[in-house]
């Protein structure tokens, strides 16, 4: 066996010999920036006032029913579901605690009492009949109503909701179903059973629904 030779040690290649590589940065995908809050608040005012002219217009172009709507057929078929509607809207605008949003109870409790409303509603009509063409064209009509201003809001609160985004959504879209379900009620002088809870109440559970799935999808963060 021969002696070991330190000169040998520099013919043993140096791995990390030569020019330092830079590090690879992951590419990242462009995500759009949400909106301050004086940005959406602008929007969300814009949308609302938007809203009002177009119920409003439509109600003007179609005009108030006189007939068969008492002073108590208002407060249940009117007044009550605008009282809702209000409450629902302004709840699922609300800040709420620490800026979370809305507290889920009140929501779910908000939630439940659309069906409910227009059940009671319906109920205390007291006026049977059969369920006619009418009660459809009033449940497309609502949903005209509300599905134009459902839109609108939400996109000017688009990518503004980092926390219950669900939540706000389904009360936005229960609160324009209940303003569209009020505006039409003036306007329809029906009060039969099926007809307020299929041609009122039915499509205001369809605007909840699609602000739980469509709006949702564009207000959360």
């Amino acid at each position: 066996m021969r002696d070991f030779d330190l000169a040998e040690l520099g013919q043993i290649p140096d791995p990390l010999a030569g020019e330092a590589q830079p590090i690879a940065v992951a590419p990242s995908l462009p995500n759009e920036a949400s909106a301050t809050r004086s940005t959406v608040r602008r929007r969300r005012l814009l949308a609302m006032a938007f809203s009002i002219v177009w119920m409003g217009g439509l109600l003007a172009a179609t005009g108030v029913a006189s007939e068969n709507l008492t002073v108590w057929g208002r407060l249940l078929s009117c007044t009550l579901p605008a009282a809702l509607g209000v409450w629902a809207l302004g709840l699922a605008l609300s800040p709420g605690k620490a800026g979370l949003g809305p507290s889920a109870k009140r929501a779910a409790m908000t939630l439940l009492a659309v069906p409910l409303l227009f059940g009671c509603v319906s109920l205390f009509s007291g006026v049977t009949g059969t369920l006619g063409h009418d009660s459809f064209i009033c449940g497309e009509f609502i949903l005209v109503l509300g599905a134009v201003p459902l839109l609108a809001l939400g996109l000017a609160l688009r990518h503004s909701s980092p926390s219950r985004s669900l939540v706000r959504s389904a009360l936005l879209g229960s609160a324009v179903g209940l303003l569209a379900a009020t505006v039409q009620a003036m306007h329809c002088p029906k009060s039969e059973i099926l007809h307020s809870l299929v041609g009122h109440g039915v499509p205001v559970i369809v605007l909840g629904i699609l602000g739980a799935t469509v709006v949702h999808k564009l207000t959360s963060v």
